[in-house]
């Protein structure tokens, strides 16, 4: 299988429900001066959402709100109130953006799923980039010129060569980036069922070890993104990438953090903005790295190797 093995497998480690969702929204805050969220029942003041002109640098290493605001309910829609604590997490308040700003992280990544809380009179997937740039546009103001975010099809680094390489029309000049996702290979960073539980040059015994997606895989893919967007001024954004947690075979987690440091360093050095995906979870299996409801550090070590990665 390619790059994050199906989008299906690839959203295990939230829910299965993510896969019916309508869309997903992305936001920024730039986090000195912290303060992020979303408005649903409460409000939090949003600082530096428009993003007139990027400069990756200044947004790496990023961070993803996961499994929160795009928790799906299912059952009778439109919903009228937040379904955010529906799989488990707290809702969101300042001392996890506090957490998150002090442990070196520079900008938040917030999944929204914005499909339980619309009609059914929507337009899903047919040109939804060029739709949604143009319809940012309209609205005028900040929307003119604030920076948007379009996906590859999938997010998936070999189907956006082939589907996204074009990019939508704009009528703002150099405000538009993509995104994608890398969950390679999958065996090890998902399927927590396997017995793929070591990764790269530290693998030492073959049966646990893919034989594929290694470091020159890692490197080739985002070095695709960087020649074929990144070099044509068009910033790119890891928007997820997590490998879970596998206490039953690696107690010291060394594999894990040397594949999140790992992903991390590359998709720096190829000029990627890489947002590690936190479920909130710090349970055996899941991806989390930060208690949700005080912002304290559950795995440092796996933190600090992501933060000073370069």
């Amino acid at each position: 299988m390619g790059e994050e093995h199906l989008s299906s497998l690839a959203f295990r480690h939230r829910r299965a429900a993510r896969a019916r969702l309508v869309g997903l929204a992305v936001f920024f805050a730039s986090i000195p001066g912290v303060a992020a969220a979303a408005q649903f029942e409460r409000t939090l003041p949003l600082r530096s959402v428009v993003l007139p002109s990027v400069n990756a640098a200044d947004l790496a290493p990023g961070w993803n709100l996961g499994n929160s605001l795009e928790a799906y309910a299912g059952g009778t829609l439109p919903k009228t109130s937040s379904q955010e604590t529906l799989w488990g997490n707290p809702p969101v308040d300042q001392a996890i953006m506090n957490g998150i700003a002090a442990a070196g992280f520079k900008s938040v990544r917030i999944p929204v799923a914005w499909g339980q809380y619309t009609d059914r009179n929507n337009v899903v997937q047919n040109g939804f980039n060029q739709m949604f740039v143009s319809a940012v546009r309209k609205t005028g103001g900040n929307s003119a010129t604030r920076t948007l975010v379009v996906q590859t099809y999938n997010t998936n680094i070999d189907f956006g060569m082939s589907c996204n390489r074009a990019m939508p029309t704009d009528t703002a000049f150099r405000r538009l980036m993509v995104e994608v996702h890398y969950y390679d290979p999958y065996d090890f960073t998902l399927n927590t069922s396997s017995q793929i539980w070591q990764w790269g040059v530290l693998a030492t015994n073959p049966a646990n070890t893919e034989t594929w997606a290694n470091e020159s895989y890692v490197d080739n893919q985002f070095q695709k993104m960087k020649s074929n967007f990144i070099d044509r001024g068009i910033p790119v954004i890891l928007g997820e990438y997590a490998a879970s947690l596998r206490t039953e075979y690696d107690s010291a987690q060394q594999y894990r953090n040397y594949w999140d440091q790992y992903i991390t360093m590359s998709a720096r050095r190829h000029g990627l903005v890489p947002f590690y995906w936190d479920n909130g979870s710090l349970a055996n299996h899941q991806s989390g790295l930060f208690v949700r409801s005080t912002g304290a550090r559950g795995y440092p070590t796996t933190i600090s190797l992501m933060v000073n990665a370069r």
